[in-house]
């Protein structure tokens, strides 16, 4: 590639970025950087996922359900309807996973993450440069919180919301941020999370931003060309918790060397997954 890097730090506030297409499993589909043919590419998230302890993520979307349902004697009546008709018609199973979204965002399951985008979205704004002249409360006093707690950090207005791929793993991801502490040298993978705890996803968080931090390129949807990305740190990363409605932000330096380690494994154990050679069926002779 020819291509140069995009400079670190710019005055001037970029343009907003469109996302690229998706496949049916919501993976982008980008041209390969070698080949330049559109391909489909692995989550950053879906790959941490691989070895990601989700127990308690299912309970609470069960529990959301059970609420919905509680709630909706409507949602109840049609899933008591379907119960009575054939369980294993692929139609009526599309149906039934319909009515327990419904009900779960029904119980408020997608208030947080509706909370968490808009909050991302100011302080994308604010770190582009962009004029905000309104944000309604009590969320202001969130945003607050968030520029009080960077002032020690330089965020590179060029890489905001930047999607990149790890070309020999199949792999791509959209960074928050890239920053840099006012004393610090090499710039930083960060990440803003906006959900109430994160104690149980460092594990998932480290792998992520390991990802991030090992890109190859960044891919600029409006060119539709793929760049070298910049040198990052490879051994720590930033985490932004901004927990919604709660107007404090804190600021967590990850351990991404070891992050780094284990999405390693999660590609032994994503290779492990699909593997079609581990039984072979036994056919009876006749006669």
């Amino acid at each position: 590639m020819t291509v140069q890097p995009v400079a670190v730090y710019e005055s001037q506030a970029p343009k907003r970025r469109p996302e690229p297409p998706v496949d049916r499993w919501n993976r982008y589909r980008i041209p390969d950087p070698v080949t330049s043919k559109e391909r489909s590419w692995t989550r950053v998230s879906t790959w941490a996922r691989a070895v990601a302890d989700e127990f308690n993520l299912q309970q609470w979307a069960e529990r959301h359900v059970a609420l919905g349902l509680a709630l909706r004697g409507d949602l109840l009546l049609h899933v008591a309807a379907l119960a009575a008709l054939d369980q294993e018609n692929l139609e009526n199973k599309k149906k039934l996973q319909e009515l327990c979204e419904q009900a779960k965002n029904y119980a408020k399951a997608k208030f947080g993450a509706n909370v968490g985008s808009g909050l991302h979205g100011f302080t994308e704004a604010l770190d582009s440069g962009r004029k905000v002249e309104y944000i309604p409360e009590p969320w202001d006093k969130d945003i607050a919180a968030y520029q009080q707690a960077m002032q020690t950090v330089d965020v590179s207005k060029n890489y905001i919301e930047t999607i990149g791929t790890l070309h020999a793993w199949g792999v791509a991801g959209k960074m928050d941020r890239l920053v840099r502490f006012k004393q610090g040298r090499l710039p930083m993978i960060g990440d803003l999370k906006t959900s109430a705890k994160i104690e149980y996803s460092w594990t998932e968080i480290a792998i992520q931003l390991a990802l991030y931090a090992h890109f190859d390129t960044t891919y600029d949807p409006i060119e539709q060309e793929h760049r070298p990305m910049l040198k990052v740190d490879q051994e720590r990363a930033l985490v932004i918790h901004l927990p919604a409605g709660q107007a404090r932000c804190q600021l967590y330096v990850i351990d991404i060397r070891a992050g780094w380690e284990m999405a390693q494994i999660c590609k032994t154990v994503r290779h492990w997954r699909s593997r079609k050679d581990l039984a072979t069926l036994l056919v009876e002779k006749k006669g």
